[in-house]
């Protein structure tokens, strides 16, 4: 799977996930919500790779807390740029889970 659409695949999914957040309370801990809002948009993005979208998840989990991925999603939509780390992790779920 190229990086390009990688990318798009974890834009999407991020947007989904964040998108009932602002109608919410804020915080940094990650809700069953935000959970699956991203999971449901990355295995829509994904056709249906779920050991791929839960590697993800579980890996922007351990790493980033709520406040995080918002910024992060943000400068992807804005900036269309993906820092290094998240990068890492998603090809690390790739190799492991779509090779």
């Amino acid at each position: 799977m190229s990086k390009r659409v990688v990318h798009r695949m974890v834009v999407m999914a991020a947007a989904l996930a964040l998108a009932l957040v602002a109608c919410g309370p804020g915080g940094d801990e990650w809700t069953q919500e935000v959970r699956d809002n991203f999971l449901d948009g990355c295995l829509e993005a994904s056709d249906g790779e779920q050991a791929y979208c839960v590697c993800v998840l579980e890996r922007l989990e351990d790493t980033y807390t709520l406040t995080e991925f918002e910024a992060i999603e943000r400068e992807l939509e804005e900036a269309n740029v993906m820092p290094a780390e998240l990068e890492g992790m998603i090809e690390d779920c790739l190799e492991e889970h779509l090779s």
